[in-house]
C-alpha cells in the first residue's frame, strides 16, 4: 500500500522550513553565542528530522508498511470523521463508547486500536497534528520529531547544567545516538515517551530542586506523567525509582544531621519499594486481564 504521496513531497520542505525557522528563533532567544549548548541545538534537531524521514522511506519502500503506518492509517480514519461532523470526530478523539454513540460505530469498525488505549493514543495525536497538513505522513512525523526533540533537549539541558564540563559527552549521549534519533522520531510510541521522559526529568528538577512551581512546569509534569503512564507504563516502573533516588540524594546532602539523613533515606527507600511492589502488582493484574481477553 502506498502511504507516502505527492503531498508528502510538496509539504515536507514547507514544514522543514517552518520548524527550522521556529527552532532558530528559539535558539537565538534562549542561547546566546557564548553559550556552549547553542552549537548542539540545531544539529540535534536536524538528526531528528533526518530520522523521521529515514523511517518513512524505509518502512514504505523496504518493508512496504509497518506499525508507524498502522498508527498513521488510523489517524486518517479518525480525521475522515470530520466529513460527517465535528461532534463525531471529537467522540473518536475522546474514545467514547461506540455502543452509546452509534454514529461512530462505522469508524470504530475500521480502528482495531480503539480497544487498545496505548496504541490508539498515538493515532489520536497523529490525527490532531494531521489537521495542520491534511493528515499527511511525513509532516506529521516531523511534528512528532520536533516535539520529541523538545523533551530530549530539556533532559539534556538539565544534566548539562548539573555537569557543565561534560556538555559535549552528554550531547552525544542524548542527541546523537543513531538508534535514539531514528526510532524516536517517527510516528511511534517511543517518540511520545521520549517527549514525556525528557520533560518529566526537567520539570521534576525545576520543581523539587529549584523550587520553581510555575504553572508551566506543573502542567508539563502532569502531561508527561499521563502520556508515559498511558502509552508505556513500564517505563514509569523503571524510571520513577531512579528519579526518586536522584531527588533523595540531592535533598539528603543538604541535611546536616547524620541520624535524620539516614532515617529519611530509609523512609524514602521504603516508600519507593512499597510503591514499586503495588505498581507491579497492579500492572501484572492488567496484563493478566489483557491475556484473558485475548
Amino acid at each position: 500500500m502506498q502511504y507516502l504521496t505527492l503531498w508528502d513531497l510538496v509539504l515536507t520542505p514547507f514544514y522543514l522550513l517552518i520548524l527550522i525557522f521556529i527552532a532558530k528563533r528559539h535558539r537565538d532567544r534562549k542561547y546566546k553565542r557564548n553559550n556552549p549548548l547553542r552549537k548542539y541545538y540545531l544539529p540535534g534537531l536536524y538528526v531528528k528530522f533526518a530520522g523521521a524521514i529515514f523511517i518513512a522511506v524505509v518502512y514504505q519502500y523496504y518493508y512496504g508498511g509497518g506499525d508507524t503506518f498502522n498508527y498513521f492509517e488510523q489517524s486518517q480514519i479518525i480525521n475522515s470523521a470530520l466529513d460527517n461532523s465535528f461532534d463525531t470526530w471529537i467522540k473518536l478523539i475522546l474514545r467514547q463508547p461506540w455502543n452509546e454513540n452509534p454514529e461512530i460505530y462505522k469508524y470504530v469498525l475500521q480502528l482495531p486500536f480503539y480497544q487498545d488505549p496505548a496504541s490508539y493514543a498515538v493515532s489520536v495525536i497523529g490525527a490532531i497534528l494531521g489537521l495542520l497538513n491534511g493528515t499527511t505522513y511525513i509532516p506529521i512525523a516531523l511534528l512528532f520529531a520536533y516535539f520529541s526533540f523538545t523533551g530530549i533537549w530539556a533532559m539534556y539541558r538539565t544534566f548539562a547544567n548539573i555537569y557543565p564540563a561534560l556538555h559535549k559527552e552528554l550531547a552525544i549521549a542524548f542527541l546523537f545516538i543513531p538508534s535514539t534519533f531514528v526510532w524516536g522520531s517517527g510516528i511511534f510510541k517511543d517518540t511520545i515517551c521520549m517527549f514525556g521522559l525528557g520533560w518529566m526529568t526537567y520539570t521534576t528538577f525545576r520543581i523539587f530542586i529549584n523550587k520553581d512551581f510555575s504553572v508551566k512546569n506543573l502542567l508539563l509534569l502532569s502531561i508527561s506523567f499521563y502520556l508515559i503512564g498511558l502509552i508505556k507504563v513500564y517505563i514509569l516502573l523503571a524510571f520513577l525509582p531512579a528519579l526518586t533516588l536522584w531527588l533523595l540524594m540531592n535533598y539528603s546532602n543538604k541535611i546536616e544531621s547524620t541520624l535524620i539523613r539516614w532515617m529519611l533515606n530509609i523512609l524514602f527507600v521504603g516508600v519507593i519499594l512499597g510503591g514499586f511492589i503495588l505498581f507491579s502488582a497492579s500492572f501484572s493484574e492488567e496484563l493478566n486481564q489483557l491475556f484473558d481477553r485475548s
